[in-house]
């Protein structure tokens, strides 16, 4: 019997879903924590240097991998950030 050919998009979403139903089991919850960058809400400790947004998700990532099951990035607030990036040399 032939097997299919899998698609490279197929074959990712397969993955994602296997990865995410393995967390699900392995972690017992289904609690998703939605990373939301928002630089003018920063602590004090991450503003002013140009890693901030990649610190900030890190620590909470870090601090709460072990109660959830997955992370959602927000692409809007990274979209928002890297256009006001991109756009300041205009300036």
């Amino acid at each position: 019997m032939k097997t299919a050919n899998k698609s490279p998009q197929h074959s990712s979403a397969s993955s994602f879903i296997e990865k995410y139903q393995a967390a699900l089991v392995s972690q017992d919850t289904m609690l998703c924590i939605g990373l939301d960058p928002d630089p003018s809400r920063f602590p004090p400790s991450l503003t002013g240097h140009g890693g901030a947004i990649y610190a900030f998700c890190r620590a909470i990532v870090d601090a709460t991998a072990d109660l959830v099951c997955a992370f959602k990035p927000q692409i809007a607030y990274f979209c928002f950030s890297a256009c006001r990036d991109s756009t300041r040399e205009f300036n």
